[in-house]
């Protein structure tokens, strides 16, 4: 429960400051605060994120996205943008969101697969990095001032969540 809240809190620090595109950096973020405030076993994960909006004959493919996942069951997503699409599914390859398709075709004229794929490899090999003890950060402030938010909001419940990026 007191993970949900901070997930909930940093999509709503996200909204505000109108954050987008900052998966690793946010999931880097949550994983940090997991593995120092909770004895649960943490990992992050790449996925492929399938969207579909029936009311606006919309859909979209994020190729290459973070999340965190939790005992190797929960999919826990912190960032704001990608939790606004509507009816999302999850894959964590690129043959199970594939197999979901029936007409392929169709599939392949409206996305690009092999740009799916790429980002889907690059995505994994940054997980690898993080799960390895790495930290991955692409941007600093966006890390230091969402770390800030959450500390500020729940100081008195947590054992630490700020980790201050190593400088080049």
């Amino acid at each position: 429960m007191f993970v949900s809240n901070i997930i909930l809190s940093m999509r709503e620090y996200q909204k505000k400051h109108n954050i987008k595109e900052q998966c690793i950096t946010n999931v880097q973020y949550l994983y940090d605060f997991i593995k120092e405030n909770t004895t649960s076993n943490v990992k992050t994960k790449a996925v492929l994120v399938f969207s579909s909006n029936k009311e606006e004959s919309f859909c979209t493919f994020v190729g290459g996205h973070l999340v965190v996942v939790l005992d190797d069951t929960i999919i826990l997503d912190p960032s704001y943008d990608i939790f606004c699409l509507k009816d999302k599914s999850y894959f964590y390859n690129i043959k199970s969101l594939v197999d979901m398709f029936n007409d392929k075709d169709e599939l392949n004229s409206r996305f690009d697969i092999k740009k799916l794929i790429n980002e889907h490899i690059h995505f994994t090999k940054l997980s690898d990095r993080i799960n390895s003890g790495e930290l991955i950060i692409t941007d600093e402030d966006h890390y230091n001032k969402q770390a800030d938010y959450i500390e500020k909001l729940y100081s008195k419940y947590i054992v630490s969540s700020h980790f201050t990026p190593l400088k080049n």
